[in-house]
């Protein structure tokens, strides 16, 4: 199951714990009005789960790739990124990545180093803002990508994007057309 922690004082609460921080594997620290991340994250190193939902990140720690290096699935919903962290491209463990409702203006290209990302979803972002929203080169490991309600009005395509993917979730968007590499 998950654990959320909800005192105030998380690094001590980590810190003391060492041993159950080296065998906890999901931590939902939702809600918490977070504007950073805390440092006690770094010290749970056997993390596979994160959920750092409705808080008020905007950026992530560069060292975050080495601090979780078995983390699969990362929830970033309801922050304000406005674009996909580095950091969080360098976490080459990772399956699934959710950022809805957050601030995106575009796709960071270096998307392509998740080579082990299957599931990609930001639902309700500002991408369409821009002219045109290109999908970037994507891992073969890329199956499903939600990009719904996001205001994209032209879409275009990586040379290599997506070659494995079986779903593609563009709902509410303002397109009248897709790209011809996607027939």
């Amino acid at each position: 199951g998950k654990v959320s922690l909800w005192p105030s004082g998380c690094p001590n609460f980590l810190e003391t714990a060492p041993v159950f921080s080296d065998k906890l594997r999901s931590l939902a620290m939702i809600g918490m009005h977070l504007i950073s991340l805390p440092q006690c994250i770094t010290y749970v190193h056997a993390l596979e789960y994160l959920d750092l939902s409705n808080n008020g990140l905007d950026a992530l720690t560069n060292d975050l790739a080495s601090s979780l290096p078995a983390l699969g699935e990362l929830r970033l919903d309801g922050n304000s990124f406005r674009h996909v962290p580095d950091a969080v491209c360098d976490m080459t463990s990772l399956r699934m990545l959710a950022m809805n409702n957050n601030r995106l203006a575009s796709l960071n290209p270096n998307l392509s180093k998740l080579v082990q990302l299957h599931t990609f979803m930001a639902v309700d972002n500002p991408l369409g803002d821009r002219d045109t929203v290109t999908l970037p080169d994507f891992a073969p490991s890329m199956q499903s990508l939600t990009l719904s309600e996001c205001r994209i009005e032209q879409l275009g395509v990586a040379p290599d994007a997506c070659p494995s993917l079986r779903s593609l979730d563009l709902r509410q968007n303002w397109l009248s057309s897709l790209p011809e590499e996607m027939a």
